[in-house]
């Protein structure tokens, strides 16, 4: 997609999310927007965690570079799990300090590893690294308040929730689109996206990221918020990193390097522990 700028795709991306959510929300017939509260909760959630949170670290990536941003970003499952626990209560902070630490440092091996930020000189940006930040706070913000929504609204399912964020990303897109098209976009530029779009590569692209790293990433976060406690399910957040480079060692058949397996097994580690460490909290508890 390198035809495609970082707007382009995110918009196409998450338009083609939209219209696949609406799809989905009349096939099965339910009234999500049931009221008002509903409908601006799920606004504020389209643009956390997916608009505002792409622009955000779009400019943070250009500004800062890369390699910073993914270690940043990568931050992301801890924020989520410590600040989660706090506001769920489900396992004392000591308890689950070891697992945490264990996925942090195995962050840190596989960031270091991959981006040679350590080998390279650190483009130094005040505006970068506020962007940079500002994605995670929202993020953050976004996975504890969804969890938090979800474990006190019962009666919406995981699919309709995430048919509703789809929507409602897909109604902002076009309110910030439109007005932004009309006074600073080259519409022979966007016409000619719109026939490239009919090339079956991209449409399959485009499609391969509204359905699965969106629509469908969606109802399954959800359905984990729903079920695991916020300190656990905030820690799966780091499996997208080891997917991530379990992709990008197929794609570029590549092995990985020692340092990189030890990364791996020290987050998957941490995450078995925390499971492990919740279990038998939950035990003690008579659950």
């Amino acid at each position: 997609l390198s035809a495609f700028s970082p707007f382009e795709i995110a918009f196409f991306r998450y338009t083609l999310y939209g219209i696949i959510s609406g799809i989905f929300l009349v096939y099965r017939r339910k009234k999500i927007f049931k009221t008002k509260k509903i409908f601006k909760t799920s606004i504020v959630f389209s643009l956390s965690s997916n608009i505002l949170y792409y622009i955000f670290l779009v400019f943070g990536m250009r500004l800062a570079g890369e390699e910073i941003s993914v270690v940043i970003i990568g931050i992301i499952p801890l924020t989520v799990t410590y600040f989660g626990n706090l506001t769920e209560k489900n396992l004392p902070v000591k308890k689950i300090a070891f697992p945490l630490f264990s996925i942090c440092v195995g962050l840190l091996i596989v960031n270091i590893v991959r981006t040679g930020i350590l080998q390279r000189e650190i483009n130094v940006s005040i505006t970068g690294y506020f962007c940079l930040f500002g994605s995670m706070a929202l993020w953050t913000w976004y996975g504890v308040a969804n969890t938090n929504f979800l474990k006190n609204n019962p009666q919406i399912s995981s699919i309709d929730w995430a048919n509703a964020t789809g929507i409602s990303t897909l109604f902002v897109m076009l309110l910030l689109a439109i007005p932004f098209a009309v006074l600073f976009y080259d519409f022979e530029r966007f016409t000619n996206l719109i026939k490239s779009l009919l090339v079956k590569e991209y449409a399959i692209h485009f499609f391969v990221l509204a359905f699965f790293p969106s629509f469908l990433a969606g109802i399954l976060w959800n359905m984990a918020s729903k079920i695991l406690p916020i300190s656990v399910s905030g820690q799966l957040i780091v499996m997208e990193t080891v997917f991530g480079l379990i992709y990008i060692y197929l794609s570029k058949k590549e092995i990985p390097s020692f340092f990189e397996i030890l990364g791996i097994s020290l987050i998957l580690f941490g995450i078995r522990y925390s499971l492990v460490i919740f279990k038998k909290h939950m035990h003690a508890e008579g659950y």
